[in-house]
């Protein structure tokens, strides 16, 4: 069935070769990819626009225009409340399923679309970590999770362990 972008949902053979699909992942992978960087850089930024007004606060008035500065320290304030509810954080809930696409081919395995398209090229992999509902392929200086619908976990596992450098560690973990 081809759902998302022409992705199916289950792992299929292209006819250039490739194989696709697309999965949920688990939430907290997606936090901690993408959502919990981006926060941890807007903070920095917000910090240092609130430090640099209390600077020139001090510097120019005396401190008279300080109200200013805690009024844009109000509303970071009330923003972030309303990101942090709206992405759940403490509910584990989410307003919506995040979901990775996947092409497989026999020389690397590509994650997502576009400009945040991910390439995990075999040769490079020194470490694979096999879990029930996903593996993990570890480089020199990152690491990259594929999740896999669990009827087509089997096929992916042995497409990829064939494919991997003979001196790469393989491991079987259970999920925790």
């Amino acid at each position: 069935m081809t759902t998302i972008l022409g992705y199916p949902d289950r792992v299929t053979r292209q006819k250039d070769g490739t194989y696709q699909w697309y999965c949920e992942i688990e939430v907290d992978y997606y936090r901690n990819r993408s959502i919990y960087p981006a926060i941890w850089i807007c903070g920095g930024i917000a910090l240092f626009v609130l430090l640099y007004g209390l600077i020139l606060s001090l510097q120019f008035d005396g401190g008279k225009s300080m109200m200013v500065v805690l009024l844009c320290t109000a509303v970071f304030i009330a923003i972030s409340a309303v990101v942090i509810r709206l992405y759940g954080w403490g509910t584990g809930k989410t307003p919506f399923e995040p979901r990775e696409m996947y092409i497989l081919t026999d020389d690397f395995v590509k994650s997502g679309s576009g400009k945040s398209a991910e390439y995990i090229d075999f040769k490079r992999v020194r470490e694979m970590v096999i879990k029930a509902d996903y593996l993990e392929l570890i480089e020199k200086h990152r690491r990259k999770r594929i999740y896999v619908p669990a009827e087509d976990m089997p096929f992916v596992r042995t497409f990829i362990m064939g494919r991997v450098p003979g001196d790469a560690e393989i491991r079987y973990e259970q999920n925790m």
